[in-house]
């Protein structure tokens, strides 16, 4: 298959992810969250989470080409003149992911970071909640000894979410 969304629809490949799933994913305890929570605050991180990566997109496509230019020769990253705009401002945008700088580089500009509603909490593995952290998930690594996934999806199964399916795929690399 020639892209990751064709490889995403495929059977096969929406089987295994499944598979991984269901070894990876416990149980859904929203109900259970949501009447603990409310009346505590310490647990409102619980059903919101900030997303910082939108509004340093949108700002880093306010900048000139020149800007993106400078910032990127910064870091060593080769100019090529042909490289569309919108290239750039992906490959700028990718240089602060990296560097764990998205949040900085908002502070920055003075920009707020956008609340994403979590509709979903489900039990998940040790390993899993790990690598959901690394990728910016919200996970609460001790709710009364549960490790609990604020799932910010709702009415799709798991196995398609990008967040899982970007984990399955580091996992699984395509030779």
């Amino acid at each position: 298959m020639s892209s990751k969304t064709d490889r995403r629809e495929s059977g096969d490949y929406q089987r295994a992810v499944g598979e991984f799933v269901g070894r990876e994913v416990i149980y859904c305890v929203s109900g259970l969250v949501f009447e603990i929570a409310r009346e505590r605050d310490e647990w409102l991180h619980l059903f919101a989470q900030e997303d910082w990566e939108t509004p340093a997109y949108d700002a880093i496509r306010q900048l000139s080409r020149s800007q993106l230019d400078e910032f990127l020769a910064r870091f060593g990253s080769a100019i090529d003149a042909g490289v569309m705009y919108e290239a750039l401002a992906s490959k700028y945008l990718q240089r602060l992911k990296d560097e764990d700088a998205l949040r900085d580089f908002c502070e920055e500009n003075n920009l707020e970071a956008q609340q994403t509603e979590i509709y979903e909490h489900w039990i998940v593995s040790d390993w899993l909640a790990g690598q959901l952290e690394e990728r910016g998930e919200v996970v609460e690594r001790d709710f009364y000894g549960l490790t609990i996934w604020g799932r910010v999806c709702t009415g799709q199964a798991i196995l398609l979410d990008d967040v899982i399916c970007a984990i399955y795929d580091a996992l699984h690399r395509e030779g």
